[in-house]
């Protein structure tokens, strides 16, 4: 393998050992979880601040209701303005 497929692995290797010790005691505050920038997935999530675990998920009404607009656009064939 070569240096950067090894550096890789042990990096990996690394979080996933902090993400799995870590007590997740201090969690960032809430922020809204994308799939790719600008695209939403109707979430908002709250990770840990040492290791980046995702702690707490929840799925608020403004959230929502703007989701269900943009589904009931696209079903229609309508350019999403959100």
């Amino acid at each position: 393998m070569s240096q950067i497929g090894d550096m890789r692995e042990r990096h990996k290797r690394e979080i996933e050992e902090l993400q799995l010790n870590c007590p997740h005691e201090e969690l960032e505050g809430w922020m809204k979880e994308c799939w790719d920038p600008a695209h939403g997935t109707g979430r908002e999530v709250r990770p840990c601040k040492e290791c980046g675990t995702v702690v707490e998920t929840k799925t608020t009404a403004l959230t929502r209701a703007t989701h269900q607009t943009q589904r009931r656009q696209h079903d229609n064939g309508q350019r999403s303005s959100v």
